[in-house]
């Protein structure tokens, strides 16, 4: 199976072999969802039996469906949606699903849709695009127009935050994480730097101009 999310909301599940359709679900339609003003970005997370979507809009920002049939799981949060992908991850034996919304990252239990914790987030246009780094208990955020990172440690109740700077500001694209290094994009979409900051103290150990 293939699963699809479109800028207006029409999630999809799709034969891989044939493209023939599944099963469909319009976010905004059949669970009151609300549309960001760019449209939906982020990819649906697949993980065991449910495929999750940040769908926006009060009791249903993140909703969570079956991934055979699409008969809906759970709902949850009054949050505005953000542009990013949900990320799956196990945090004291708990599976978690970290979404960044319009203005912060919420943490949420997988298995119903909980809440275990949020960590506020604004930016300007409420734009919070890059999928949040996941690594044990930490996770790196990042945002355009000046906003900066920052290090969250979380655990069920409680985010933390570890160092916040503004040597990286990324507008879309997602860092990645090796060997303890942070590796992504600082600035907004026409150009900007590639850095290298250390994931332990956020301090830039280099940068490139790829404009």
């Amino acid at each position: 199976r293939v699963y699809t999310l479109s800028h207006e909301g029409d999630l999809f599940c799709l034969s891989a072999s044939n493209g023939k359709v599944l099963w469909r679900k319009n976010l905004l339609r059949d669970f009151g969802g609300s549309r960001q003003r760019w449209g939906y970005a982020g990819s649906p997370l697949v993980d065991g039996n449910l495929v999750i979507v940040d769908s926006g809009g009060g009791g249903a920002s993140t909703v969570a469906l079956d991934k055979t049939t699409g008969a809906l799981k759970w709902k949850a949060g009054d949050d505005e949606a953000g542009y990013s992908s949900p990320v799956a991850f196990d945090l004291a034996g708990i599976r978690c699903v970290a979404v960044f919304k319009a203005d912060a990252l919420v943490g949420l239990n997988a298995a119903n849709g909980q809440e275990l914790w949020r960590f506020r987030w604004k930016t300007r246009s409420e734009v919070n695009a890059p999928t949040p780094l996941v690594f044990g208990d930490k996770i790196f955020i990042t945002s355009g127009y000046g906003t900066g990172c920052a290090l969250v440690q979380v655990s069920p109740g409680k985010a933390t935050q570890i160092w916040r700077n503004k040597n990286m500001r990324s507008q879309l694209g997602s860092p990645v994480l090796v060997q303890g290094y942070i590796f992504g994009i600082d600035g907004n979409v026409g150009g900007g730097e590639l850095r290298c900051l250390e994931a332990a103290n956020g301090e830039m150990k280099w940068k490139q101009n790829i404009g």
